[in-house]
């Protein structure tokens, strides 16, 4: 009876997972935040390697044996096997993300000074199209609080990577708004960042005196931009039960700031459909205010500290126009600024986001040039018929009560890349946007020109521009 009864237990443990496995497309975990691997982009060179890597994925209660598993190592061991965090000291949680700063590693050779010439080529190009540019870096929360960060982490003598890269800045005379020395000494009578909950962001008090910081730096610099005020926020506290990507319990009270007037409405899925074209559309935000059309337009490229902040809150009464979206369409950050052509361009770039794998690696930022068009000292330029770049119909529909058109096509295949697709109309330069940056071998190309200069001038003059190599 009892071989039976473990027979019958052992099946039900192995047929259960299987029944509840996870099928369908786009799936999305919610202790990951991420989508699940399905067959078709799935790693592996066999259909069996595909398979197993899917089923490892999808397989069902993956996400509670994962929580049973965190939690009994927590409770056995106080070590935390969540990829992301670790225990500090008096409870405080960390991540390990970016060890580099908080030791105070050197850089890679050159880094701070290439870094510093993609943020000013940035700062240049929106000095040409008349747009104000400032630079935001928020910190990691061992640069606030590092009394708490977990012990046995030497630091090295000099300085930091982050404090290389503002001087850099600083010496090219490029505002940046990082408002370390300003937290440290907010941090006396303020909590900036939480102690357990979401421990990689600052939280919305952190989120609240930068853009204090921020707002006033532009008004000095362009006026019309209200000071951010405590009292025109509701401030209270929020109960956090789970740790952030994580079914582990750990509450966290944490703040939240409610606006008390009334909000701009957030229009993005529309407008973002209809007119300018999002490669990336995590923490997508637009919105119009009629009450302050005298004020600024603003386009921010926002990463997390931002976007998973829900930022837009507090440039409430500060814009007319309020565009954010993902870091990610960065990539394209020539297509945006020429279309959009802001009054304020706001670029997030956060600490730990220096020098990794990504947007800023070194090779990356080496290779980004921004100009308002045609610079014959920096760039190879020729005129380009539209069927050249994948434009089989030129011809473009204006519809009734719009103020973005845009026309796309396929990029011709064996066309050399990289190069930037541009047009000129109304005497105004035009940047294409790339729909699918990282895959060489399919590319699609769109335009978005605004009606009021199609309506000036139907005239478009399509162009292929290659940046000159050493």
């Amino acid at each position: 009876m009892k071989h039976n009864l473990f027979l019958i237990v052992t099946a039900i443990m192995i047929i259960l997972p299987g029944i509840f496995t996870k099928f369908g497309k786009d799936r999305i975990s919610e202790i990951d935040n991420r989508k699940l691997a399905e067959f078709e982009t799935a790693e592996g060179d066999t259909v069996f390697q595909k398979a197993d890597r899917v089923l490892e994925d999808r397989v069902g209660f993956r996400e509670e044996l994962i929580t049973v598993n965190e939690v009994v190592t927590d409770t056995l061991f106080h070590k935390l096997v969540h990829p992301f965090y670790i225990y500090g000291r008096k409870g405080h949680l960390f991540t390990e993300w970016d060890l580099e700063t908080f030791q105070h590693m050197k850089p890679q050779e050159g880094y701070d000074e290439e870094f510093g010439a993609y943020i000013k080529s940035i700062r240049d190009y929106c000095e040409s199209i008349g747009t104000q540019f400032v630079f935001v870096m928020p910190p990691n929360k061992e640069s606030i609080y590092p009394e708490y960060y977990a012990e046995g982490y030497n630091i090295a003598d000099g300085k930091s990577r982050s404090e290389l890269v503002i001087e850099e800045l600083k010496r090219l005379n490029t505002d940046v708004v990082y408002p370390k020395e300003e937290f440290l000494k907010l941090k006396e009578n303020e909590v900036l960042y939480n102690k357990i909950f979401d421990v990689g962001h600052w939280n919305e008090t952190g989120l609240f005196y930068a853009c204090r910081d921020m707002f006033a730096l532009l008004d000095m610099r362009c006026g019309n931009i209200p000071e951010l005020r405590e009292e025109d926020f509701k401030l209270r506290m929020k109960e956090e039960k789970y740790m952030l990507q994580s079914m582990q319990y750990k509450p966290d009270m944490v703040p939240l700031y409610e606006y008390k007037y009334n909000p701009m409405k957030n229009d993005a899925k529309s407008f973002y459909n209809d007119g300018i074209a999002l490669a990336h559309n995590q923490y997508m935000y637009h919105g119009t205010d009629e009450e302050n059309r005298d004020k600024p337009r603003i386009l921010v490229v926002e990463d997390s500290y931002f976007g998973q902040m829900d930022a837009y809150k507090f440039f409430y009464g500060k814009c007319s126009e309020l565009f954010m979206i993902h870091a990610m369409n960065e990539e394209d950050l020539e297509y945006y600024l020429s279309v959009i052509r802001p009054d304020i361009f706001i670029f997030e770039c956060c600490e730990r986001g220096l020098e990794d794998d990504g947007l800023y690696s070194f090779n990356y930022v080496k290779k980004r040039l921004f100009t308002e068009g045609v610079n014959d000292d920096l760039f190879n330029v020729s005129k380009a018929d539209p069927s050249e770049i994948g434009l089989e119909d030129s011809y473009i529909f204006v519809g009734k009560d719009r103020e973005y058109v845009s026309i796309s096509g396929d990029y011709p295949e064996g066309l050399k890349w990289p190069s930037i697709p541009a047009a000129r109309v109304n005497g105004k330069w035009y940047f294409g946007h790339d729909e699918d940056f990282f895959n060489s071998d399919r590319r699609k190309v769109t335009f978005t020109f605004r009606v009021s200069d199609i309506e000036k001038s139907g005239n478009i003059e399509y162009y292929l521009i290659y940046q000159k190599r050493d």
